[in-house]
């Protein structure tokens, strides 16, 4: 699998948020019962990206500057939100996939 999902999502550097703000009155804040899951790629995913007929081979730590987040039910911990993502994670790599190549494809 190109984009490995561990134990702990991504080397322990995905992480979630859940109720990010409350509204209060006159302050346009709105509750958002969601919890988000920042995809950051490992080192398969850097494989397969380098082996693109791109001139410009990128770094790990270049695919992890501008990662890609996605909101999910609001959960109660990490492990929760890691069986979620674990369920939907190959519609999560061809979303990666077809986000990559496509840059490549305007270059």
């Amino acid at each position: 699998m190109a984009f490995d999902i561990p134990a702990k999502l991504a080397d322990n550097q995905s992480s979630t948020m859940s109720s990010l703000t409350a509204r209060e009155e006159g302050h346009g804040m709105y509750l958002i019962n969601h919890a988000v899951v920042i995809i950051k790629p490992r080192q398969p995913f850097l494989d397969w990206a380098n082996s693109l007929p791109d001139p410009t081979p990128v770094t790990l730590e270049q695919l992890r500057e501008d990662c890609n987040a996605i909101l999910i039910s609001d959960v109660d911990d990490d492990r929760e939100a890691e069986r979620y993502v674990r369920q939907i994670y190959r519609g999560l790599l061809d979303m990666e996939f077809v986000g990559w190549h496509h840059v490549l494809s305007f270059c």
